[in-house]
C-alpha cells in the first residue's frame, strides 16, 4: 500500500506540474497580447489617454514604431528607456493589432545604429564617471513612426512627459489625409504667426497648416477665405474698419471657430502707464452679447514678479505680487482648453460680462474672491501700473471673481444688419447673397493677448492653453486632454489669515 500510494503521489505531483506549466504557457501567451498596469500617478501620467486610445482604435492601416536605445544609459536617461518601452505595449494593446513596434539596442545591432541615424535618431553625449574614471559617452534615444510610406521621426526621447502628445499627433499626421489649415490675423498690429511663443508655433505647426492673414487684401464686402478651418485674432493695436469687422463677422456666421483675444488698454512696461486702446473689437462683440469692460482685474492671488533697480554701483532684484498679473485657479476643469490645468496667469486682463440670448456660455478662467476693480482707473486716460504701488481695493471699488476667458457656441446674430436700430449697417459694398444675418460657431473669448507671451511667468500654462484653444476650435479635442498630461505648474491657493495660524500652531505642536 505504501508503494502504490507513493506512486499515485508522484503521478499526481507530476500532473500539477504539468497543470502549472500550461497555466505558465497561456498566462505568457495571454500577457503578450494584452499589456495591464495600474497606473497611480498624478493625472495618470504613465497611461494612455481616452484621446489616444480612440486614434489608435480608427486607425486606417498598420503602423510600425521602431525605438532606437543605447543600453548602457545613465540613471536619469535609463527612466525614459523604460517609459517609452512600457507605452509602446500600450499602443500596441489599444490598437488592436494595427500599431508594431520593434525595440532595437543599438550597442549590440551596429546595423540598426546605422540605420537610426540615417533616418534622423540624434546621437546624445552624456558623462559617465565610475571606479575613478571620468568618460563622454554617445547614446542613442529616438523613436521613428511609419505608415505607408510616410515616416515621422522623435530625434530624442529623455523624458516621461510629452511622450504621448508627440506619439500621438505624429500617428495623426501620417495617417490623415490633409491637415487643417489655423490662420492667425498678421494685420493692424496683431499677433501673426511670425509673432508667436516659438513652442506654441513648432508644437501648432506639426499638426496644422499655419498661415497669416492679412484683412487689408480682403477686397471690399469678401470674407476668410473658404479653407481657413481657424482663426486666431491675438492683440490687435489698430482700429479694425467696418468691413474687416464684417469679415470676421460672417466667417463666425459660417460655422468656422473664431479665436478673440484682444487688449482693452495699451500698457507700457517701461514708464508703468497704461493709456486707452480702440480697436473696434469690443464694440463688434456687444452685438453677441458680450461685453468686455476698459479696465483690468486686479487680484491678491497673482504672480511674483522680479524688479531690479539700479543703486549706485550695485543692482538690487526684488520679488513682488503684482495684482494685475492675476493667477487664475478657477478654471474649467471639463473643457478641452483648461483640462489639466492646476492654474493659469492672465496679466493685465479685462473683464467680460456675456448675457448673449441662446449662447452656450463656458466661463473658462475666473478670477479669485479677492479680486476688484478701481474705480478710478475706468475714468482715467491713463494711470499708473507700476508693481511697486500699493494695490488695495478700495470701497466702492467692485469686487470679484470676474471671468477673464470665456468659450461660446452659437447661434450668433449677425452684426451687421439693415436693422436701423443696427450698430453698424451692412456696407454698401458687401454682396446680399452672401450675408449671413445668423448661424452656429465657436467663439472663445479672452480679455488679454498676453497668453502666450515669452515673457510671462507661470511656465507652459499660458501655451498650452492657447494650443488646447486651437485643438478645441479645430474640432481636435481629444490633442488637448494628451498634451496637458505632465503640466504640473500647482500654484498655492490662498487661505485667510485664522486658517495659516491654526495651520501653523498645528505643524509645531503635533509629531511630524
Amino acid at each position: 500500500m505504501t508503494e502504490r500510494a507513493g506512486r499515485v503521489h508522484l503521478r499526481l505531483s507530476a500532473a500539477g506540474a504539468a497543470l502549472a506549466a500550461l497555466c505558465a504557457l497561456l498566462l505568457n501567451l495571454v500577457s503578450s497580447r494584452l499589456y495591464l498596469r495600474a497606473d497611480l500617478s498624478a493625472d495618470r501620467l504613465y497611461s494612455l489617454s481616452p484621446g489616444s486610445k480612440r486614434v489608435l482604435r480608427s486607425l486606417p492601416g498598420p503602423v510600425e514604431a521602431r525605438a532606437y536605445f543605447s543600453n548602457e544609459l545613465p540613471p536619469e536617461f535609463a527612466a525614459g528607456r523604460s517609459y517609452a518601452r512600457d507605452i509602446l505595449r500600450e499602443y500596441r494593446s489599444a490598437s488592436g493589432g494595427k500599431f508594431r513596434f520593434r525595440f532595437v539596442d543599438v550597442d549590440r545591432d551596429e546595423e540598426g545604429k546605422r540605420a537610426a541615424l540615417s533616418q534622423g535618431v540624434s546621437p546624445v553625449q552624456f558623462n559617465v564617471v565610475s571606479q575613478e574614471r571620468y568618460e563622454v559617452r554617445e547614446g542613442l534615444m529616438g523613436l521613428v513612426l511609419q505608415h505607408e510610406d510616410k515616416k515621422e521621426v522623435i530625434a530624442v526621447i529623455t523624458k516621461a512627459e510629452g511622450l504621448e502628445y508627440d506619439l500621438t499627433s505624429r500617428i495623426l499626421r501620417l495617417t490623415e489625409r490633409k491637415k487643417k489649415v489655423v490662420a492667425l490675423v498678421s494685420s493692424h498690429k496683431a499677433q501673426g504667426k511670425d509673432r508667436l511663443h516659438e513652442s506654441v508655433r513648432e508644437s501648432l505647426g506639426t499638426h496644422y497648416q499655419l498661415r497669416s492673414l492679412d484683412l487689408s487684401d480682403l477686397t471690399p464686402g469678401a470674407t476668410v477665405p473658404a479653407e481657413v478651418d481657424a482663426l486666431l485674432l491675438l492683440g490687435p493695436q489698430e482700429r479694425l474698419e467696418p468691413r474687416h469687422l464684417y469679415a470676421l463677422d460672417q466667417y463666425l456666421l459660417s460655422g468656422r471657430p473664431l479665436l478673440a483675444a484682444f487688449d482693452t488698454r495699451r500698457s507700457d512696461f517701461q514708464s508703468f502707464m497704461s493709456s486707452t486702446l480702440d480697436t473696434g473689437v469690443p464694440d463688434w462683440l456687444k452685438s453677441y452679447g458680450i461685453r468686455v469692460k476698459q479696465n483690468f482685474v486686479l487680484d491678491m492671488q497673482c504672480q511674483k514678479v522680479t524688479l531690479s533697480q539700479a543703486q549706485g554701483w550695485f543692482t538690487i532684484s526684488n520679488i513682488v505680487s503684482y495684482p494685475l498679473f492675476v493667477l487664475s485657479t478657477a478654471l474649467d476643469r471639463d473643457h478641452p482648453a483648461t483640462r489639466g490645468l492646476r492654474g493659469l496667469t492672465l496679466a493685465m486682463a479685462s473683464p467680460l460680462e456675456i448675457d448673449g440670448p441662446g449662447l452656450a456660455v463656458r466661463a473658462l478662467a475666473r478670477s479669485s474672491r479677492q479680486s476688484w476693480l478701481k474705480s478710478s482707473w475706468a475714468r482715467g486716460a491713463f494711470f499708473n501700473i507700476s508693481p511697486v504701488q500699493e494695490l488695495l481695493p478700495g470701497e466702492g471699488d467692485p469686487k470679484g471673481p470676474f471671468t477673464l476667458a470665456a468659450a461660446l457656441e452659437g447661434p450668433f446674430t449677425s452684426h451687421f444688419s439693415t436693422a436701423p436700430h443696427a450698430a453698424h449697417p451692412l456696407p454698401k459694398e458687401a454682396d446680399p447673397k452672401t450675408f449671413l444675418p445668423s448661424g452656429r460657431g465657436r467663439l472663445l473669448v479672452a480679455g488679454t493677448s498676453r497668453l502666450a507671451a515669452p515673457e510671462m511667468p507661470a511656465g507652459d500654462a499660458g501655451p498650452v492653453f492657447l494650443m488646447n484653444a486651437v485643438d478645441w476650435m479645430a474640432m481636435e479635442d481629444d490633442l488637448s486632454a494628451i498634451r496637458a498630461k505632465g503640466i504640473v505648474f500647482r500654484p498655492l491657493q490662498e487661505i485667510p489669515p485664522t486658517a495659516k495660524l491654526v495651520l501653523r500652531w498645528f505643524l509645531i505642536l503635533t509629531p511630524p
